[in-house]
C-alpha cells in the first residue's frame, strides 16, 4: 500500500477524543431544553444550561468544598471548555476531598470513583499537549492501579500510546479495554485506526465491522469506514 494512502484518515485521529472522557459521575447537568423553559404557556428565555450548572456547581462548592462530586463535575465542564489548568485544578480537589470522604458506597464503588477521577485527569493532561504526555500516562496509570476494570481507562491510555506512537502498547490497552467491556466500540474503532496508521487494512476492516455491530450509529467510525472502502478501490 501507498505510504500517503492513509492520510484520508489524519483529520480524525482526534476525532474520538470527545468520546473519552469519563464523566463517570455525571449527572447532575440539566438533560431538558437548554434554551427555553415554559412559564404559564409562554417560552420564557433561560440561560444555557452549562451556565447553569456551572452556577450551581460553585455555589455547592462555597457551601461544602470537601464534596468531592462537585469538583469533578466543575474539571468536567472546565474540561468541555477547554479550560485545562482550571480542569486540572478540580479535579485535583476531587481526588484530595474525596481521600478524605465518608461514602456511603463500598470500598470497591470508592475505588471506582477515584479510577475515574484520575481517568479525567489524564484526559486533561493529554489535552494540554506533549509536554504533559509523562503525568496524562501516570494519571492512567494511577487509575489504573485503583481500579483496572474500567474500561476507559484503557481506551485513553491505548489513545495516549497511539499519538505518542508507541504501537505495540496501544494495542494492548485497547485489547484490554475491549476484554473488560466487549461492547466498548470506540475502542474497537481506535484499534482500526491503530491498524490503518500500519497500513493493516484488512485488520481495520475487521475492527471497524466489530465497532459498527456494537453501535451502528457511531458517526466517526461510520465515516472511517467509508473511506476504508476508498483505499480498498484503490488498490
Amino acid at each position: 500500500m501507498e505510504e500517503e494512502k492513509p492520510l484520508l484518515f489524519h483529520h480524525i485521529e482526534k476525532e474520538e477524543q470527545s468520546n473519552n472522557n469519563l464523566n463517570i459521575l455525571h449527572g447532575y447537568l440539566e438533560q431538558e431544553n437548554p434554551n427555553h423553559n415554559q412559564t404559564n404557556g409562554k417560552t420564557k428565555e433561560k440561560k444555557p444550561y452549562h451556565q447553569l450548572s456551572l452556577i450551581a456547581f460553585e455555589e455547592s462548592r462555597k457551601l461544602d468544598p470537601t464534596n468531592f462530586v462537585m469538583w469533578n463535575e466543575l474539571g468536567n465542564y472546565a474540561l468541555h471548555s477547554t479550560k485545562y489548568k482550571e480542569a486540572e485544578y478540580c479535579f485535583l480537589n476531587a481526588l484530595e476531598t474525596i481521600s478524605s470522604s465518608h461514602l456511603h458506597c463500598s470500598k470497591e464503588q470508592k475505588k471506582k470513583f477515584i479510577a475515574g477521577i484520575y481517568c479525567n485527569l489524564g484526559v486533561v493532561y493529554q489535552a494540554m499537549g506533549e509536554e504533559f504526555y509523562e503525568q496524562s500516562e501516570k494519571s492512567f496509570l494511577n487509575g489504573i492501579k485503583e481500579y483496572r476494570a474500567l474500561p476507559e481507562l484503557w481506551n485513553n491510555l491505548g489513545n495516549l500510546y497511539r499519538i505518542s506512537e508507541i504501537n505495540q502498547k496501544a494495542l494492548e490497552c485497547y485489547q484490554e479495554c475491549v476484554q473488560i467491556d466487549s461492547n466498548y466500540a470506540m475502542a474497537f474503532n481506535n484499534i482500526a485506526l491503530l491498524h490503518i496508521k500500519q497500513g493493516d487494512l484488512y485488520e481495520a476492516k475487521f475492527a471497524l465491522d466489530s465497532a459498527l455491530d456494537i453501535d451502528k450509529d457511531l458517526d466517526s467510525t461510520r465515516s472511517n469506514r467509508k473511506k476504508l472502502e476508498i483505499l480498498f478501490n484503490q488498490n
